[in-house]
């Protein structure tokens, strides 16, 4: 028996919509193919599904040049604008900055954390230097497991 994933109740066979809110029984099931990211919104704001290890490094080697190099130009632009107080000034949008580039580190490496059958919790541990290691290197679940279908079953995008 399979149930509507936008309302939760059981739908019997042969249903080609869920008969209480009318989602297609198609979206119902689980995909079984990954579906790669597309734009920035899923890429770095999602905490759904998997995320191999090709696609976390190349996207936290991104991630944390982006981040240094608008750092680098908030606080020299305004020390050079206003001189001593443009860098007392700049540590606000440089604060905020790092905020939003450690909001999307978290999600990635949540993602990261479903790839090997893990909650996303787990990355609570990351504060220790093991855990992080085995988030680097560890190769993901194969095949589908509860948090989505195997990342690298084919293998397109970043």
């Amino acid at each position: 028996m399979i149930s509507c994933s936008k309302c939760g109740i059981e739908l019997s066979e042969g249903l080609l919509f869920c008969p209480a809110c009318g989602t297609p029984v198609g979206e119902s099931v689980r995909q079984d193919r990954y579906i790669p990211d597309k734009g920035f919104k899923e890429i770095f704001f999602s905490t759904k599904g998997r995320l191999n290890r090709k696609r976390f490094i190349i996207r936290g080697l991104i991630l944390g040049v982006a981040g240094n190099v608008l750092t680098v130009l908030i606080v020299s632009l305004l020390t050079a604008l206003l001189d001593f107080d443009g860098m007392i000034l700049s540590m606000i949008p440089a604060s905020v900055l790092s905020i939003v580039m450690i909001f999307f580190g978290l999600t990635l490496n949540i993602r990261r954390c479903h790839d090997l059958g893990k909650s996303g919790w787990y990355v609570l541990t990351i504060f220790f230097i093991i855990p992080g290691l085995f988030l680097l290197f560890k190769k993901g679940t194969v095949g589908p497991n509860k948090y989505g279908p195997d990342p690298l079953e084919n293998n397109l995008g970043i």
